[in-house]
């Protein structure tokens, strides 16, 4: 059996509702290898913002985030979402985003942490309305499960957990597994599973320590009169930055009727760095 292509859907969880959202680019050379990156939710960039799903209203599609709605060019209509900063910390806005701004992004559980024991988590308020599923159409829901192997696993249960989908559910390490294959690549053991999928709150009975609400703000990340210079004007409400796409070596490079100056790109690169560094010693003295 020939190996399958991954899905380019994914199923996420957003405000403890799952659902599908499509998480790749389309295969278009033309497409920056940053954005792409950032869509996977491997940028450098602004990294709350790569767990935070998207809907447009004119193609009807949920995305991962707001930069694969971007290298889809499906950036016009998207859908604004009430966001929410909640943190275990009764601060100010102003207090609680400046240590954010020195702190740090946990990619495992998407929370934001800054000094002094702050975390915080960005959620869409929507997500938890009764009547999400009607207000978003053609959204599907989804249970998250697992469909890691080890490494010491076995090839033909490697092949299967990846060739059809039939959930499990495992009392014992409160997970759904994609099918039995898959929890027994995973887990290695032989322990009783259930058919079927729970929700991904199912048996979590932990206390909720991110539950004061920091900041509210309501967006849909595009802001070209903020972003007004940068491409596709992709922002972020919360720290109040934009996306800065990276200057490409052909940008350096152009010459000719189109407002290029023909100099080498060694060149102009020098002449920039002398030009950015006079300005910095010009506002320091």
């Amino acid at each position: 059996m020939p190996p399958t292509s991954p899905s380019p859907w994914r199923c996420v969880v957003e405000n403890g509702r799952e659902f599908y959202a499509l998480a790749s680019c389309p295969n278009d050379p033309g497409l920056e290898p940053d954005l792409i990156n950032h869509c996977l939710g491997r940028g450098d960039q602004l990294k709350h913002l790569q767990h935070v799903p998207v809907y447009s209203n004119a193609s009807k599609i949920m995305y991962a985030n707001v930069f694969c709605a971007a290298c889809h060019k499906d950036l016009q209509a998207l859908r604004a979402w009430q966001l929410e900063l909640r943190c275990n910390r009764a601060w100010q806005a102003a207090t609680v985003l400046e240590h954010l701004s020195r702190g740090r992004y946990s990619k495992l559980s998407h929370a934001l942490r800054g000094p002094k024991g702050l975390t915080c988590k960005l959620q869409i308020a929507d997500a938890a309305s009764e009547g999400f599923w009607h207000e978003v159409p053609g959204l599907r829901e989804c249970r998250v499960a697992s469909t890691t192997c080890r490494k010491s696993a076995s090839p033909r249960d490697v092949m299967l957990c990846s060739s059809y989908t039939a959930y499990v559910y495992s009392p014992r390490m409160f997970s759904n597994y994609r099918n039995f294959h898959c929890f027994r690549c995973a887990s290695g053991s032989a322990s009783a599973v259930e058919c079927g999928a729970r929700p991904v709150a199912y048996a979590n009975d932990a206390p909720n320590l991110v539950s004061r609400l920091v900041m509210g703000v309501r967006s849909h990340f595009v802001n070209p009169r903020r972003c007004r210079n940068r491409a596709n004007h992709i922002y972020d409400p919360i720290s109040d930055k934009c996306y800065e796409p990276p200057v490409s070596v052909s940008e350096l490079a152009a010459d000719g009727p189109s407002g290029g100056t023909g100099e080498p790109v060694r060149t102009r690169v020098l002449r920039l760095v002398f030009v950015v560094t006079t300005a910095a010693l010009t506002a320091i003295f």
